[in-house]
Parts: C-alpha cells; sequence; structure tokens
C-alpha cells in the first residue's frame, strides 16, 4: 500500500489529461500526433486503474503489488508518455502551447490550454517517483 497514493494520482492525471486532449482536438482534426497522445492517455489510465484495483482488492494485492508486473505497469507509461510529452509540449504542433510566427509578432510562446500543459508534465514526472521492491 506504500505506492497507492502515487498510483491514485497517476490515474487522475491521467484521466485529467486524457480528457484535456479530447476536449482540446476536434475529432475531424485528430491526426497521427492526436492519436498517439489519445493513445498514451489511455493506456496510462488503464494500467493505472489497475494498480489501483489492486493495492484495494486483498486477493489481487499477491499477484501485483511489488511484483514484475507492477513494474511493467509504471514503465510502460513512462516510455510513452516521454515521447507523448515531446509532442504535446512542442508549440509548434498546437497541442497545448502556440508560438506567434506573424511578421509583426514578437515569437512569445503563449500557453492555449494550461489543463494539458501542466498536468501532463506532473504525470509524466510523477512516473519517476522511485518504486521499491520490485526484485
Amino acid at each position: 500500500m506504500e505506492r497507492f497514493g502515487s498510483w491514485f494520482t497517476h490515474m487522475l492525471l491521467s484521466l485529467t489529461v486524457l480528457c484535456s486532449v479530447l476536449d482540446n482536438v476536434p475529432i475531424v482534426e485528430r491526426e497521427g500526433k492526436e492519436k498517439y497522445a489519445i493513445a498514451t492517455a489511455t493506456i496510462s489510465l488503464l494500467l493505472s486503474f489497475m494498480v489501483v484495483l489492486g493495492h484495494l482488492i486483498a486477493g489481487l494485492r499477491i499477484y501485483l503489488v511489488g511484483t514484475i508486473f507492477e513494474l511493467f505497469c509504471a514503465i510502460i507509461p513512462l516510455s510513452l508518455w516521454i515521447v507523448g510529452t515531446a509532442f504535446i509540449q512542442n508549440p509548434y504542433n498546437s497541442f497545448s502551447s502556440n508560438v506567434d510566427l506573424d511578421p509583426g509578432g514578437d515569437g512569445n510562446e503563449q500557453i492555449e490550454y494550461a489543463n494539458l500543459f501542466f498536468f501532463l508534465l506532473d504525470s509524466t514526472l510523477l512516473e519517476y517517483i522511485p518504486r521499491r521492491r520490485y526484485l
């Protein structure tokens, strides 16, 4: 139960990022990068939900908590979020921020969708929280 709070927070942050991407990008404008961000948030949400349930249900704790499977559930979202963060945080992709490229503009980056910008960073950084007792 020592990692339950981290997994629960990660689940909520993944849900926030998923809802933000779905809200920010209309269905007709979703291309490869947008679909990757949605898939990453969905996989992260499902894996963290599964681990949260594993912490809550006593019968699942034996098979999940502190095992290689829990490590797998931590490594997969981390790997996906590293690439997803590069897509979403890049201001030229216009996910969460934009750069003013007009000839008369000053070239500053503007955060357009703060939920997506900040919660994505939180979700990615939360994966780095040390996880003990795997091997």
